[in-house]
Parts: structure tokens; sequence; C-alpha cells
């Protein structure tokens, strides 16, 4: 629900800017999505991003925002806030920045609140580097409300916002889909499954942030439990349901996954991932009930 509250806010935003522009949501990989516009009104190949967003969080260059609780009753404010934030497990910063009723430390009439500042270099530089940042916010003297992003994916999502206008994306999409196709055709056409392990790999190398990514570790998964390697399976797996948690094939790698630790002798954590599945409305939840009902009595 949050997600799909900022998507909105941030369509919303976008569309009071300039309501001639022609903006899309562009996939950027590890949860990150853009909003970007067309750069050129003659050529459609030609964009830029305005903005990139994960879960609560939107982020423009040089600023970031995010979503905080409603506990100001005012339709319209913007207050200074003090904002401390902490990458990995580092020393905590200190910055001044606002609580509003919209992204960026604007007045905008909203029902919702965020808490926003403008970072420097030598911030971008300790976001780019790490792996979890961990932000505070609080007005006056009320307590802090704290949050934690995940920057898998930060640095190469923002540096394409910022630093570069992409061209001719669309022939790049094609080149990408043209990769991945190749490798998968290793092993649905050929059955050459190593030739498939190495192309999909490679896939991942030259594209860390292929549209196809999810489905070429998902592959990867399966390939690797046709070779009998477990633990190999369980990390691709994973990455699928820690970094991927939208994707359609989230419940079939939960499942796996579960099998999988079934088969290490990890019951309760097996039993726990099946019973997710088992629960869902995924059409592999049928199976993971009779899996249950088989292993589980």
């Amino acid at each position: 629900m949050r997600l799909l509250k900022t998507m909105l806010v941030t369509l919303t935003a976008l569309l009071v800017a300039d309501v001639d522009a022609d903006y899309k949501s562009q996939n950027l990989g590890y949860g990150w999505r853009a909003m970007t516009e067309q750069s050129d009104p003659f050529d459609t190949s030609k964009f830029k991003i305005r903005q990139i967003y994960k879960d609560i969080f939107t982020v423009q260059c040089n600023q970031i925002s995010w979503l905080t609780a409603s506990d100001v009753l005012f339709d319209s404010f913007s207050f200074p806030a003090e904002i401390k934030y902490m990458v990995d497990k580092g020393s905590s910063v200190d910055k001044i920045g606002s609580k509003s009723t919209y992204l960026g430390g604007s007045d905008m009439v909203n029902n919702d609140r965020y808490f926003s500042f403008t970072f420097d270099e030598t911030d971008l530089t300790s976001f780019s580097k790490g792996k979890v940042l961990n932000l505070a916010g609080r007005i006056s003297a009320s307590g802090w409300e704290t949050r934690t992003l995940d920057l898998s994916g930060f640095e190469v999502a923002y540096n394409q916002m910022c630093d570069v206008e992409t061209e001719n994306r669309e022939a790049s999409t094609h080149e990408i889909q043209q990769d991945y196709k190749s490798a998968t055709n290793k092993i649905l056409l050929d059955g050459d499954i190593e030739a498939a392990k190495i192309a999909l790999n490679l896939h991942l190398d030259k594209y860390p942030n292929s549209p196809f990514a999810a489905d070429s570790y998902y592959w990867l998964g399966e390939i690797y439990l046709l070779n009998g390697e477990a633990e190999l399976a369980r990390d691709m797996f994973t990455v699928i349901t820690e970094q991927y948690f939208n994707h359609p094939k989230v419940m079939d790698s939960n499942f796996k996954l579960g099998k999988i630790y079934f088969e290490l002798g990890y019951l309760e954590k097996a039993r726990m991932l099946i019973e997710l599945v088992a629960g869902s409305s995924a059409q592999v939840a049928r199976e993971a009930r009779s899996f249950l009902n088989k292993n589980f009595k």
C-alpha cells in the first residue's frame, strides 16, 4: 500500500509540473524504479529520469524523501526537522531537513507526511558504498521516527538519473532481450544445461539491471537443482524473494526454497515457507498444500 501511495504521489508531482510531458515508469533493478520524461519531443528513444523510488523512498538529485507517520493534523505544512542518518554500522550524521505534506519539503495539500533532506557529495559517496541506510527524523521535541532503506542498486540507479541522459534505450532493451533469449534457448531448444548456466551468468554480469534478471536467477536456480547443487540453488531463489518481491515467480521461489530447506533438514524453516505459499493465491499454492499434507502431518 505504501509503495502504491508513493507511486501515485510521484506521478501526481510530475503531472503537476508539466502536463504535456510524456512520463513512463522504468524498472532499474533491485527494487528501484524510475519516473522518466521524454527529453526530445521528436525522438521517443531519448529520455531523462526525473526521480527514482523504492518502497517508501523517493530520490531526486541530491535529495531524498520518505513517507512517515501522519501525526500532524494540518492539511498543508512544512516544518524544519532534525534528521540523522547512518550507513550500515558507521557513525551517525546530522542533517537539517523538513517534515512536510509533500516531497522535498513542499507544503502542497496532501494527506501524506514526508521527511526529506538535501545531501552532498560526501553523503552520496557513503550511500553508494553502503548496503543499508538507516534514517531518523523528528520535529521539535517529538520522538524519533526511524526508517531503513536497502541501498542495493542505489549507485547505478542514481547515476542513471543524475549523470547520464540515456539515448537509444529501445535498441538497448532489444539487445538485452535478445541476450536473455539466447541464454534460455540453450536449455529450451538445445538442451545444453551447462551452456545455459554460463550464458545466464554472463547475462547477469553484462546487464545487472536487466528486466530479465529475476527470470535469469530462477533459471539458474532450476539448473543448480538439476545438478544437485542445492545451496547454489537456494542462493538464486533467495535473490528473487529478497530483491524482486513483486515478481510473479516469488511464490514459486519460496516453494523451491521450502523444499530445499526440507531436504537440508531445516524443517521449521521449510514449513514456514511452504505454509506461506500454501496460503497464497498463487498457482503453486495447491502443490504446496499437497506437500504439507504429505510431509508435515
